[in-house]
């Protein structure tokens, strides 16, 4: 207590009244590997710390503590903190201080301290306390004054080289000035859960669970990744999305690489944060000549109050399987086209009583995109067996792949199914028949087999140059086509051939 030292006291936090919190970092000296203390203020959301080696998120997280507060002063916080730096720097959240009898009293006892010491300096020095501002006197508080200004200013900087300028850590912004792929660019970005460092030249992730999203608007340069084209005037205004760990599934590879970095080391050694998963992916883009690109699974369309709603949709079941255990490459596709009553994934309705569509492209799910090895993270399309259907997800029912009924089916070689039934395609032949009113009859191309096409009718002129139909005939069906026998008075035919 003062006069042997300076007495000093934690600045008290109100709270605030629309129920928002304070946003405070410590530095806590570590000595012999521990820190043990009480933290500055009180109401601390405990899973709000977060604890580095350096200030503002920077350095190591230390996860090595611990958190207790005494019973008979539960709001309050006690810490154990262990690493090897020598100091570390815990960030936290509180929603304000609370004062107790305790507070006041070491106020009350520090004023009184204090009304003593100067009583007691009167008493001994007669010399008016002006005698004190000498030239050496001013000298040391000047270079005081100038020291704190410095740390001060260098605090500054070091919260701009970061990123984090804001007092809410999860909301910041940044101005970039660089080269990128040979490109200069100019941007300005507004980021949540993330922040740029300069220094690095890297943008980072703040809570790696969860999504960050950046706002980039571009004064110079072009679209990320669009360096090589050649068009260095198409700045646009971009929405970015990066994942968080808990936007993959426990086990899938991606969630354990997902890290403070946004981006990753490409075999090549570059670094690359756009366009790629564990980059930016675009939510957003809208450039200079007025084009736009959506990123995730398409849009939603309120039809101006007409319900249920339609959206334009690109893509993969998700509906699942009432089987348990099914292997994914037997039922899921992927799909491009427009869901009514339905949302995107084909996987649930607005309405689950009433009746909901999908007409568009489906595509099974190539497996095997990335080698030999069965992928089962894979999103990426066979399109070599792609098809036009349109689909129905009957009322009140799982989208279950067993409860979707195929109304329509067209695929790549023309076969067509309505509800399961083939539709048969069909041409029409002209022959010419020989003496013994028979004719070969070739089938169109090699897809024609004598496995899957039929005779749907016959027609003939007859000798008396007039149209008649031919119900009786008879018909070999080989590999290359049909041996065709009428009755006579016919001198040609025309053959309706149909296939399935």
């Amino acid at each position: 207590m003062y006069p042997n030292f300076i007495d000093k006291f934690s600045e008290k936090l109100n709270k605030k009244p629309n129920g928002r919190t304070h946003m405070v970092e410590e530095t806590l000296p570590i000595t012999n590997g521990k820190y043990e203390g009480q933290l500055r203020h009180d109401n601390i959301i405990n899973w709000t710390i977060k604890i580095y080696t350096g200030p503002h998120f920077s350095g190591q997280e230390v996860r090595n503590y611990n958190l207790s507060s005494p019973a008979d002063m539960p709001w309050r916080s006690n810490i154990q903190v262990f690493s090897n730096s020598p100091h570390v720097y815990v960030t936290y959240e509180t929603s304000g201080d609370t004062i107790e009898a305790d507070d006041v009293n070491e106020i009350q006892n520090s004023i009184m301290a204090t009304q003593s010491e100067v009583e007691r300096y009167k008493k001994v020095n007669d010399t008016s306390l002006l005698k004190k501002a000498d030239k050496v006197y001013v000298d040391v508080e000047v270079e005081s004054a100038k020291q704190a200004a410095l740390t001060k200013a260098k605090e500054i900087v070091s919260r701009l080289d970061s990123g984090v300028i804001l007092n809410d850590r999860y909301f910041n912004e940044a101005t970039i000035h660089m080269n990128r792929n040979g490109v200069d660019v100019i941007e300005y970005w507004l980021l949540i859960n993330a922040r740029y460092d300069h220094e690095t030249k890297r943008f980072k992730r703040i809570d790696v669970d969860n999504f960050s999203f950046g706002w980039q608007m571009q004064a110079g340069g072009t679209y990320p990744g669009e360096e090589n084209i050649g068009d260095f005037i198409n700045q646009g205004m971009n929405l970015w999305k990066a994942n968080g760990r808990k936007a993959y599934a426990v086990g899938d590879p991606m969630r354990e690489q997902t890290g403070e970095d946004i981006g990753a080391l490409q075999p090549d050694g570059t670094w690359k944060e756009y366009g790629i998963m564990l980059g930016w992916v675009n939510h957003f883009m809208c450039d200079a000549y007025g084009g736009m690109t959506i990123g995730g699974s398409g849009f939603e369309i309120d039809g101006s109050g007409t319900y249920p709603f339609c959206r334009v949709s690109l893509g993969k079941f998700v509906g699942g399987s009432s089987v348990p255990n099914r292997p994914v490459q037997e039922y899921v596709f992927s799909y491009n086209g427009t869901c009514w009553n339905t949302q995107h994934g084909i996987w649930n309705k607005d309405v689950d009583s009433d009746s909901g569509f999908f007409f568009g492209m489906q595509a099974p799910i190539n497996y095997y995109d990335q080698g030999p090895t069965f992928n089962p993270w894979s999103n990426r399309a066979d399109l070599k067996n792609t098809k036009i259907v349109w689909k129905h997800i009957p009322p009140n029912k799982a989208h279950h792949i067993e409860n979707i009924e195929d109304i329509l089916e067209l695929d790549m070689q023309g076969r067509m199914k309505l509800k399961g039934l083939d539709v048969p395609r069909s041409i029409a032949i002209n022959v010419t028949l020989n003496e013994k009113n028979a004719a070969d009859v070739f089938f169109p191309d090699a897809s024609w087999t004598k496995d899957n096409s039929y005779i749907l009718s016959i027609k003939g002129v007859a000798t008396d140059g007039k149209m008649r139909p031919i119900l009786n005939y008879d018909a070999i069906y080989n590999d290359y086509g049909l041996y065709l026998g009428v009755p006579a008075g016919f001198t040609k035919v025309v053959v309706l051939l149909a296939k399935i």
